[in-house]
């Protein structure tokens, strides 16, 4: 398969817009994730290890791209490595692990990550429809970027009422062997 070189420029131009207009900073992009990539690897190449700092989450399986995706979002929310956040070879010497403080920043660090992958998956999907074709124009590329950022909230929604469907429904089950236990101290109604 061969790739057409400027419909893939076409495609990031537009993955990196829709996420500009979503709040995206408008600093990092595909040149400043290649720059931060080189100096994961260098720290990583020297061995460096998570930091043990009683983090609140930790996610692993991580590779360098997105361990540079967060470098420079918490470096761009003023977040300090070691303190808010920090990130390290795992035991395998290939993944990496991340790991997070508290804290509003470290939130937001958390939104902008939320959004850079969601638009990962669109950029993904859009390139997947149109892959087999040899042309396709600016306009094109966008409408097919809305309608899968439509897709995917749509997505996202359905999920997360499902969740709190499931919720409600643990709470529930909960709430009736709690008052079966207690002579009925909850009355329903």
């Amino acid at each position: 398969m061969r790739v057409n070189n400027g419909l893939m420029k076409k495609l990031r131009e537009e993955f990196w817009i829709s996420l500009y207009v979503k709040g995206f900073p408008k600093e990092i992009d595909d040149n400043a994730i290649f720059e931060a990539v080189r100096k994961v690897q260098f720290e990583a190449f020297n061995g460096k290890r998570l930091t043990n700092n009683n983090w609140f989450l930790v996610s692993g399986g991580c590779h360098s791209d997105d361990v540079a995706i967060n470098m420079l979002l918490a470096e761009k929310l003023g977040l300090k490595s070691g303190v808010h956040w920090d990130w390290g070879l795992e035991s395998d010497n290939y993944h990496f692990e991340i790991g997070y403080g508290r804290g509003e920043q470290v939130e937001k660090l958390m939104e902008l990550l939320d959004l850079y992958y969601d638009a990962s998956q669109v950029y993904i999907n859009v390139a997947m429809q149109i892959s087999a074709k040899k042309r396709v124009s600016k306009a094109q590329i966008q409408k097919l970027f809305r309608k899968e950022w439509e897709k995917l909230e749509k997505q996202k929604k359905k999920a997360e009422q499902e969740i709190l469907a499931q919720f409600n429904q643990l709470i529930d089950v909960f709430l009736q062997k709690f008052n079966m236990r207690r002579g009925g101290l909850f009355k329903n109604g």
